[in-house]
């Protein structure tokens, strides 16, 4: 999760720090120095925002008689509500859910 914000970070930094920079001194970049970047901010919050799978690990862990039963409704539940985001891409989706015995998910992140 480190990973993920230091990366952010210094996406949001270098990049869009300078392309303030350059409209805040009049300077137009030709379009064939535009720097395309991945934006993880969904990775982020998915993992540790305020509804996300840290936090649902969170209020299991705190209920009496919490179970992985209990966990996977709401991961999936987490995934569908993901799944109409902005940031949704079908080939690659940020949280993914399968059914294979016991549910599992898992996230395509940066780092």
């Amino acid at each position: 999760m480190a990973n993920e914000r230091i990366h952010q970070l210094y996406n949001q930094y270098t990049f869009d720090g300078e392309k303030t920079l350059f409209a805040s001194e009049g300077i137009s970049a030709p379009s064939s120095l535009t720097i395309a970047y991945v934006d993880n901010s969904a990775a982020i919050e998915a993992i540790c925002g305020k509804a996300s799978i840290f936090a649902i690990l969170d209020d299991e862990c705190n209920v009496p008689k919490g179970s992985d039963d209990n966990i996977a409704p709401a991961i999936s539940q987490l995934a569908l509500r993901l799944s109409t985001g902005a940031h949704w891409n079908k080939e690659k989706p940020l949280l993914s859910v399968t059914k294979i015995g016991h549910e599992k998910f898992t996230v395509a992140h940066y780092a």
